[in-house]
């Protein structure tokens, strides 16, 4: 029993070659295979350093690795492993250190009781005849099942990953790959290799269409057209775009997928009609998240504004200018006293201007106004560094959106929302050309009809 796996393009020479028997283990990651391991050569020697990434390797198991030889500048010569071939130990050593680190539930002492009754026929027993572990020493049922579902475990994971690597996937995705998947992976994939772009982190759509290509998925299927067509608007969302004309999305998917325009422009009106995860609004093509968030977005704005009575006055009196400068330690310009009337008066006003025109100056001084009134204010922005220089040219303590609205990593949800509002008279987000349209969504959910932006 061996099987041969690969991490990858080999490059154009012809790799170098080395036979040994795995010593033992320096270092694994199990995330996504990466190993550091010591091997003695076939044809005798000192052990030299292996590094690469393996489906799963452990002490005497025998292995042909096709790589080059480095020369690491702290660690000194190794062999960078490109592919191996990694075959069962047949002696009665090699079994023993094998079923000790490959197999789940097996130690040292239980391996050495196995090989013992066994001899070198101990994998086959477990394989083939499990029920016979029980003839060991110290073995009960319950134990030889656990081992032998161990071994079938391990048997799966070699058959999948056998097959990811017969269609050149490098070891390190169908690491990822099986990991997400487990047995089912080699199905997933046959149905829909693109689901492993919103799956898996660190494989996007050109790799996902690499993968699916090599699966033998034709150009022009539907299910890569209407993962393309997708792949397109989420490319145009990362570059600030919420939807992107119908004429356009086809013309960049066209190039992109290098297909027939007829076949893409079949495949965008069967996506359309299922209303799944495109929209179509007019003549503009939208991901359903962006658009579902555009018109919440809109709704919320217009409600907030429409809604004028509910926030609280604040008087831009002489006097409390007067005060809000003599606490700043400056006058105000008159043009700044006449944008402070605006800022007070608006439940939303956006502030804008170039590098001095006094934007951090009066936003200092609308917010000192509110204070004086009593009332409550939040600072955010939307990025760490952005949250740390608002608090810091505004002596206030400001915080990310995300922190803002109490947001829980482990399931993806805000706990501040129309349930649970913020608690502001006013909200002062910096930054505001870096908020997407669905943390916008999130951010107005939260804000009272009472607040001003």
């Amino acid at each position: 029993m061996s099987f041969d796996l690969k991490n990858g393009n080999t490059g154009q020479e012809p790799p170098d070659t080395l036979e040994g028997v795995i010593d033992h283990v320096v270092f694994r990651n199990e995330e996504n295979g990466y190993t550091v391991a010591h091997i003695r050569p076939l044809e005798g020697g000192d052990a030299v350093t292996v590094v690469g990434s393996f489906v799963n390797i452990s002490p005497g198991l025998p292995l042909t690795l096709k790589g080059a030889w480095v020369m690491h500048p702290r660690f000194g010569r190794q062999f960078e492993v490109k592919s191996y071939k990694a075959d069962i130990p047949r002696s009665a050593v090699g079994i023993r250190k094998f079923l000790a680190g490959f197999i789940r539930g097996v130690g040292p002492v239980m391996a050495k009781r196995i090989v013992d009754h066994f001899g070198e026929d101990a994998i086959d027993i477990i394989e083939k005849e499990p029920r016979r572990l029980t003839e060991v020493e110290g073995l009960g049922r319950g134990k030889a099942a656990a081992i032998a579902e161990s071994w079938r475990e391990q048997m799966h994971a070699k058959d999948v990953m056998m097959f990811l690597q017969s269609h050149n996937i490098s070891i390190g995705y169908a690491m990822k790959i099986y990991q997400q998947y487990g047995d089912a992976a080699v199905e997933v994939l046959k149905q829909d290799p693109y689901v492993l772009s919103s799956d898996i982190f660190g494989i996007g759509f050109k790799i996902a269409d690499r993968i699916a290509l090599n699966l033998g998925i034709e150009k022009d299927s539907q299910v890569r057209l209407r993962a393309g067509l997708r792949f397109v608007l989420e490319q145009a969302g990362n570059e600030g775009h919420v939807f992107l004309p119908t004429e356009a999305l086809l013309d960049e998917s066209v190039r992109i997928l290098e297909a027939d325009r007829a076949n893409v422009e079949a495949a965008l009106r069967a996506v359309l009609q299922t209303g799944t995860y495109l929209v179509e609004d007019e003549d503009r093509i939208y991901l359903a998240p962006y658009h579902f968030s555009e018109k919440s977005v809109a709704a919320r704005l217009a409600r907030l504004i429409a809604e004028r009575d509910q926030a609280p006055r604040v008087a831009v009196t002489t006097a409390a200018v007067k005060a809000v400068s003599r606490d700043l330690g400056f006058a105000l310009s008159e043009e700044q006293e006449s944008v402070l009337h605006v800022l007070a008066g608006e439940k939303v006003a956006v502030l804008t201007g170039g590098p001095g025109t006094g934007k951090t100056a009066t936003t200092r001084a609308v917010i000192r106004l509110f204070q004086q009134a009593n009332l409550r204010v939040l600072l955010a922005a939307p990025t760490g560094r952005a949250a740390k220089r608002l608090s810091e040219t505004t002596g206030e303590d400001a915080c990310t959106i995300h922190r803002l609205l109490e947001y829980k990593p482990v399931n993806s949800k805000f706990d501040r929302n129309e349930d649970n509002p913020l608690d502001a008279d006013l909200l002062v987000i910096d930054e505001m050309s870096m908020v997407d349209n669905i943390l916008m969504h999130h951010l107005l959910k939260a804000v009272r009809t009472s607040t001003r932006m």
